[in-house]
């Protein structure tokens, strides 16, 4: 689940050296094509790797285990505090209100993050099915902070 975000980066920018639509001139139509499709495949990837909560859902789905828009957190005292925070977030007045509940929230996401590493660490794919719904709120919430 840990990984280097730069060497990521590194490596993603190489493959599109390589399947970049802009890098096919004077190849054939089947040979273009075949690099449209890879490169997008690698963009879904590199987009998919570099995010913390879609990398979570991907390794879980590697280990076949499905997290659907349906599954929802177990626990009700996290529950509870995700439905208070957004409610926060709904009365906030201000720019360093909205501020604030995101930092709060943003050291959530973090620990969260830390947390559905070490269950990935341990095989815990239970554990971590539920951190990483824990963490689709968390991101949402942080999402409707942004807006």
């Amino acid at each position: 689940y840990d990984i280097n975000t730069l060497q990521l980066k590194k490596h993603f920018l190489n493959k599109q050296k390589l399947y970049h639509p802009d890098a096919q001139t004077g190849k054939s139509d089947e040979e273009a094509a075949h690099a449209l499709q890879t490169s997008s495949l690698v963009n879904k990837a590199y987009e998919t790797l570099l995010h913390p909560l879609s990398r979570a859902v991907y390794i879980l789905e590697l280990n076949g285990i499905e997290i659907g828009e349906a599954d929802s957190v177990e626990d009700p005292d996290l529950l509870m505090e995700i439905l208070d925070l957004r409610e926060q977030l709904e009365e906030a007045t201000s720019e360093d209100q909205v501020q604030s509940l995101r930092e709060t929230n943003k050291e959530a996401i973090n620990s969260t993050i830390n947390d559905v590493s070490a269950a990935f660490q341990n095989e815990n794919y239970e554990d971590a099915k539920n951190l990483t719904i824990k963490l689709r709120y968390l991101t949402n919430l942080d999402t409707a902070a942004k807006d």
